[in-house]
């Protein structure tokens, strides 16, 4: 993952789910703290193009994943190969073994009140010696942001899990979680929710084909999300005819 690709003007990563995990944990032993973790979809590219200091976020990702197929489709029409996607559930999923074994600390904040505590017994039981030090739902207004902060120096973890749905995660890593210093923050949407039980993933088929996005509009009536890929692949295409390139 030496280096990224440009997907209309956002950076992602183009490694396999075993590479950005190996990343993560690189992270972690470098001397500077405060990385991010990003997972890069459609509708987050759309969004980065309206909006330009979440672009620049985006753009200061420490590991940028390309977690959603029309990412995966988007480089290889623009003429770079992003080998698979990486969804930021199965990432995270990927991490905890070995951070039971390495006794790494763990924060999880979002998701409504009391998912981030029930995923926190969930990922214990199924983990034996996760040490999860806090968590915290996402439903906090910006007056106990300095309430937050301070929960989180106290916890001190090595690895913060944010779920507040983009741009808000992203936008707290930036402005908190650098700021604090945590090692590593990784922007984790809806996983929580998943992690807890309270949402289940796609059938296995759905994910094979590359039809995980499908599924979550059907189940659970995304059709603000379903409106968005089709002008997403207009702006590749547009993209591909003005010769653009891909070269972060």
């Amino acid at each position: 993952m030496a280096f990224k690709v440009n997907v209309l003007g956002v950076p992602v990563d183009p490694g396999t789910l075993s590479q950005a995990r190996e990343r993560v944990f690189s992270l972690l032993e470098e001397e500077k703290p405060g990385k991010s973790v990003f997972s890069i979809n459609p509708e987050i590219v759309i969004a980065a193009r309206k909006d330009e200091a979440f672009a620049e976020i985006l753009k200061g990702g420490d590991l940028n994943l390309p977690d959603g197929v029309g990412i995966v489709w988007a480089s290889r029409l623009l003429g770079k190969k992003v080998p698979d996607r990486v969804a930021g559930y199965d990432l995270v999923r990927e991490l905890l073994p070995e951070c039971a074994r390495r006794k790494l600390k763990i924060f999880l904040l979002g998701g409504r009140p009391g998912v981030s505590r029930e995923a926190k017994i969930k990922m214990e039981n199924e983990f034996p010696g996760l040490n999860i030090v806090g968590t915290n739902h996402g439903y906090f207004t910006g007056d106990e942001i300095g309430k937050i902060r301070e929960e989180l120096q106290k916890a001190d973890p090595d690895i913060l899990l944010v779920g507040l749905g983009f741009p808000r995660q992203e936008r707290f890593i930036n402005e908190h979680a650098r700021e604090i210093g945590i090692p590593v923050s990784i922007a984790v949407g809806g996983t929580l929710d998943g992690l807890a039980g309270k949402t289940k993933r796609a059938p296995k088929i759905f994910r094979r084909l590359g039809l995980e996005w499908l599924y979550r509009i059907v189940s659970l009536r995304r059709w603000d999300r379903f409106l968005s890929l089709p002008y997403f692949a207009f702006l590749v295409l547009w993209e591909k005819l003005r010769g653009g390139t891909i070269d972060a």
